[in-house]
């Protein structure tokens, strides 16, 4: 059996690698290859998808930490400065 370079299939959407997949058999490396390629940008966008919303996470938490300063501080200040 010779080893053979699997396609290149990174110019493909995912719509035209699913189309790909589905003119041979299950068993087929092509089709495993597919398979393969789909999860690993499946993968990638949820990937990027999470360091999105950390980065949103952290945006919210330095904004209310500012509000609380802006907020709370003043209070506390006259809390301690009232006799």
């Amino acid at each position: 059996m010779r080893a053979v370079a699997p396609e290149d299939l990174s110019g493909m959407s995912d719509n035209e690698i699913f189309d790909s997949m589905r003119s041979g058999t299950i068993d087929s490396d092509h089709y495993k290859h597919c398979l393969n390629i789909l999860q690993l940008r499946y993968m990638q966008r949820t990937s990027q998808s999470t360091k999105r919303l950390v980065l949103a996470t952290w945006g919210l938490v330095i904004a209310t930490l500012f509000l609380l300063m802006g907020a709370v501080l003043p209070w506390i200040r006259s809390l301690l400065t009232t006799k």
